[in-house]
């Protein structure tokens, strides 16, 4: 507020100013609510499509409503934001309702301890349907799994949506994840425009049975066919099939054994020799595409291990620190990072929106963002990074 500038020659207009001063302050327009910041997480929520799995207005679920949720894993970087997803969509639930104590809303999350064990995973499965939640959600390990489990839980009226990966039951309602077929897309043109569309990529695929790997390579692979020929995908190497692969280089390197030799056994055998077979089946190779963290790590690890990470460009699926700093070096060119906050956020939302037969998109959509080392110190990219 700017002071009137007095004379001092008139001091009862002084006085008079004075008070007109304190009877403005007065007047002032008060501030009646908190001020506060958007919550950390709001980014991660804006990129989810459409925007009414994004909060929880307007989901009047009753007092004590039990949702179970039970994902591929407990340990890893991406589950725990999963988790913390979920955690913080039944927070907000349960704010929004004025639910405490006995009446909040209940969701679970469980999951294998280790990276994508199915039986485990399964027998989870079976527990969470003992306990008869009024919701389930489920991210398959494999794209047909869990069938017994999930005929079950339609028999008993309990609907099922799937999320960060897709589930072929007829029963599931409505799949939330990143839009893998554009994701994949995006990996394809952008590794093509590194290797100056020529070349050969080698994909590396966390496993050949789930729908998230199925959809990455799948797609990617028509991306690339749409290109004018001179890029060629060599091969796929799936992490599942390992030891198969490493009996095949046992069975080669026994067939040429000397005699006073020990023979060659599939656990003699480094996953940094598998991949140098491949590259030595394929010495065309200048690419390599990854499908998810686990296929990125193996491809920044063992490529490093073989002084091979300057020659070939690597493009792929998910960050933790070490893979996020050789983006920073640009050992790694390229990375889809995804919105597992969102995921899981996202899917308390659907699976609410099941109890109350409100209806839900086909498919939600969390989004992701493409990391490299010229934008990954922007605002938005570092909000997103977990």
């Amino acid at each position: 507020m700017k002071r009137k500038a007095i004379t001092v020659a008139v001091v009862l207009f002084a006085a008079l100013g004075i008070s007109a001063c304190a009877e403005k302050k007065k007047e002032e327009p008060q501030i009646t609510g908190k001020v506060t910041e958007a919550p950390a997480y709001q980014n991660n929520l804006k990129t989810i499509s459409p925007s009414a799995y994004s909060n929880v207005k307007g989901i009047p679920l009753q007092p004590g409503t039990y949702i179970s949720i039970i994902g591929k894993s407990t340990g890893s970087t991406y589950w725990k934001e999963v988790e913390k997803g979920v955690e913080q969509a039944t927070k907000d639930l349960n704010k929004e309702l004025g639910y405490t104590k006995d009446k909040k809303i209940k969701v679970s999350y469980n999951a294998p301890s280790e990276v994508e064990d199915i039986d485990q995973q399964v027998n989870i499965l079976d527990e969470e349907l003992a306990r008869y939640p009024d919701a389930l959600a489920i991210a398959s390990i494999g794209l047909d799994a869990c069938r017994v489990q999930l005929d079950l839980a339609e028999e008993n009226g309990i609907p099922i949506i799937s999320f960060d990966s897709s589930n072929t039951h007829n029963s599931i309602l409505s799949e939330v994840s990143t839009n893998n077929d554009k994701a994949a897309r995006t990996c394809a043109n952008k590794i093509s425009d590194e290797i100056l569309e020529t070349g050969s990529i080698l994909i590396i695929a966390h496993d050949s049975e789930s729908g998230t790997a199925i959809a990455r390579e799948n797609n990617f692979k028509d991306e690339i066919g749409r290109k004018d020929g001179a890029i060629k995908i060599a091969d796929t190497l799936y992490l599942d099939k390992l030891d198969e692969i490493k009996k095949e280089i046992a069975v080669a390197k026994n067939k040429d054994l000397k005699q006073e030799e020990t023979e060659v056994t599939i656990e003699s055998i480094s996953d940094e020799e598998v991949l140098a077979y491949y590259l030595d089946k394929h010495p065309e190779i200048n690419a390599c595409y990854t499908t998810n963290v686990l296929a990125t790590k193996f491809a920044l690890d063992h490529l490093s291990a073989l002084d091979k990470i300057q020659e070939i460009a690597v493009v792929g699926f998910d960050g933790d620190k070490e893979i996020l700093e050789a983006v920073k070096k640009g050992d790694i060119k390229g990375i889809i990072i995804q919105n597992p906050f969102g995921i899981g956020y996202a899917t308390v939302v659907a699976a609410a929106r099941t109890v109350l037969h409100m209806g839900n998109e086909a498919k939600v959509d969390t989004g992701y963002v493409w990391v490299t080392a010229e934008n990954i110190k922007d605002e938005f990219i570092q909000s997103m990074i977990y």
